[in-house]
C-alpha cells in the first residue's frame, strides 16, 4: 500500500518534470503539428486530442507564457492522475478517522491516520495541523476518493 502510493508520487514527480521541459519544444507545433503533438498528450492537457486544439490554454492568455503555465505547470499529468485514480467504491474495514485535518477556519489542530480498501485494494489517508507562531502547516497525504494526494501547505496567522 505505503509502497505503490510512493512509485505512483514518483512517477508523477517524473512526468512533471518531462513536462516543464518538453512543453517548451511543442509550443511551435501547437495548432497545425498534431501528429507530433499526438504521443506527448499525457504531458499536455486535460482535453481529448480529438479536439485538435494541441494543448490548452485553460484560463491564461494565448501566447508561450499562458501555453506553459496551462500545460506544463498545472496539466502536465493531469491524464496521468486520472489513469491511476484510487478505485472507486464503498470504503471497508476503515481504521482510524477518515476526516482529513485541514486549513479551513476555523482550524482543526491535530494529527489524523486512516486506512481502508475498496474492491479489496488498500489505501490510507494522513493530515496533519499544526500551528506555530507565524503560521500554521497542513500537509495531507494518501488517497482521497477521486485522485492520489500529496499536499502541504503553510498559512500565514492573520495579524502576526
Amino acid at each position: 500500500m505505503y509502497l505503490k502510493y510512493i512509485a505512483i508520487q514518483l512517477l508523477f514527480l517524473i512526468s512533471y518534470l518531462l513536462g516543464l521541459i518538453i512543453v517548451l519544444f511543442l509550443y511551435p507545433f501547437r495548432k497545425n503539428g498534431i501528429k507530433i503533438i499526438k504521443p506527448f498528450w499525457y504531458l499536455l492537457n486535460d482535453t481529448p486530442i480529438t479536439d485538435n486544439d494541441g494543448g490548452d490554454y485553460g484560463r491564461f492568455k494565448h501566447n508561450l507564457i499562458g501555453f506553459y503555465k496551462q500545460n506544463a505547470i498545472r496539466n502536465s499529468h493531469w491524464n496521468l492522475k486520472l489513469l491511476l485514480a484510487p478505485k472507486i467504491g464503498i470504503k471497508e474495514n476503515v481504521k482510524g478517522n477518515l476526516f482529513a485535518y485541514n486549513v479551513m477556519k476555523p482550524y482543526k489542530f491535530g494529527c489524523n491516520f486512516a486506512t481502508y480498501s475498496v474492491n479489496g485494494t488498500k489505501y490510507f489517508r494522513f493530515s496533519f495541523t499544526k500551528e506555530y507562531k507565524y503560521f500554521v502547516h497542513n500537509m495531507q497525504i494518501g488517497a482521497l476518493d477521486i485522485r492520489y494526494c500529496f499536499k502541504s501547505r503553510i498559512h500565514i496567522k492573520p495579524n502576526s
